[in-house]
């Protein structure tokens, strides 16, 4: 896919996963190993993570378990505290995440 879904940036970060293109969603499904690696990516480019959702793959389909997290800026933050926040909590959520074979997360990032 040649269009940009978040920034050139974050979409380069993301396609380390497996594109997961549908009516719904244009995004990339990571394991938890490959979204931990592209959440410390996005913190070096300076991205924010504004949430993201967890999928279970089923009968060879990605489905979402509409678990998720999200992460709003406050208004008395800095962008700086914003990023580091954002990263913390998508970190934090991923790794509590009970997890299985086939669990899967995919991230937003702040479009910049």
């Amino acid at each position: 896919m040649c269009n940009i879904v978040w920034s050139k940036e974050a979409d380069d970060i993301l396609s380390a996963g497996s594109a997961l293109w549908d009516a719904d969603m244009h995004n990339w499904i990571l394991n938890r190993n490959e979204a931990k690696v592209a959440i410390l990516k996005l913190l070096e480019f300076g991205i924010p993570i504004l949430g993201g959702d967890v999928c279970r793959k089923i009968d060879n389909r990605f489905k979402y378990t509409y678990d998720s997290w999200h992460c709003d800026k406050n208004i008395i933050e800095t962008d700086l505290e914003y990023l580091k926040r954002s990263i913390n909590r998508s970190l934090e959520y991923i790794n509590s995440y009970p997890l299985n074979c086939d669990t899967y997360f995919t991230l937003v990032p702040k479009r910049v």
